[in-house]
């Protein structure tokens, strides 16, 4: 509320920074959450932090491989925990 102008700006940078294969993103990690809570199993937020490659994932996205793109992440989450 400091400065509305600012926020603004900074909104409009982070909309065109941030394309819909993003939306994606949130949907299939709210997905795959979803599943591994069904299995119980949880990941602390690090091993996420570590897992979630934006920009692997988002090129995955872009491309329409939402599939490979839910692989990759499953298979990333994994090799955190099994290392």
């Amino acid at each position: 509320g400091k400065s509305p102008a600012l926020a603004r700006k900074i909104r409009t940078k982070l909309e065109m920074d941030f394309g819909e294969e993003y939306d994606v993103l949130v949907s299939l990690v709210e997905e795959i959450r979803a599943e591994l809570k069904r299995q119980g199993r949880s990941f602390p937020p690090e091993t996420w932090q570590k897992a979630l490659d934006l920009n692997l994932l988002a090129d995955l996205l872009r491309r329409g491989n939402r599939e490979k793109a839910k692989a990759v992440l499953h298979e990333r989450l994994k090799s955190f925990i099994d290392t």
